[in-house]
């Protein structure tokens, strides 16, 4: 009878002593995007973010609160292979976003060599004005705050016009994801109370 006496004592003292932390935490991901061109003259292809997926592959854990602060754009990378009926020798190409109605550009025109392919990093012609908005956009789009899903088209030019261009673009976006969850813990943190 004691030691059930004892153990209801100590559960009750656990129990009252245990406090909800918010716990800030960084997840890093990689999104492709995958662009198949067969054109002699201009083009245009385009992908989705697929929002909700970005999150579902990083936030695995059962986190229990979550808060999304921010999504943030560290790189982004072409990968251009041609293929075997590719007659051009090289395209130019930019990437442009378009969510809900507002649109702009997040890499400024750049000439690929067809010949043996390419697989760059773009921080060179990476538009800062047109990365902002896009972190910004899918942002809101995690937190729920908009429903217009990001769009990224590919177009450019085929050079020399009138040859075919034909190749596969994939385009590696890597990014982090900060947030907040709460945590339950009996032992004393420096982290802030769970307010939710």
């Amino acid at each position: 009878m004691k030691k059930i006496l004892y153990a209801l004592v100590l559960i009750s003292m656990l129990w009252g002593g245990c406090v909800r932390y918010d716990i800030h935490t960084i997840k890093k991901g990689t999104k492709t995007l995958t662009y198949r061109i067969n054109s002699t003259n201009t083009f245009s292809e385009k992908a989705y973010f697929q929002a909700s997926t970005l999150v579902s592959g990083i936030l695995d854990k059962d986190y229990e609160d979550v808060q999304i602060k921010s999504f943030t754009i560290s790189s982004i990378k072409f990968d251009l292979s041609p293929n075997t009926t590719n007659k051009a020798s090289s395209v130019a190409v930019e990437s442009v976003y378009i969510t809900g109605f507002r649109s702009g550009r997040l890499t400024s025109f750049e000439n690929f060599n067809l010949d043996k392919g390419t697989n760059t990093e773009v921080k060179d012609f990476l538009d800062s004005a047109g990365l902002i908005v896009v972190n910004l956009e899918v942002t809101n789009l995690l937190k729920g705050l908009n429903k217009d899903d990001l769009r990224l088209d590919i177009q450019g030019n085929v050079v020399p016009r009138g040859q075919l261009a034909s190749f596969t673009l994939n385009v590696q976006i890597d990014y982090s994801v900060d947030f907040t969850h709460c945590v339950d813990s009996i032992h004393p943190s420096s982290a802030p109370r769970c307010i939710i």
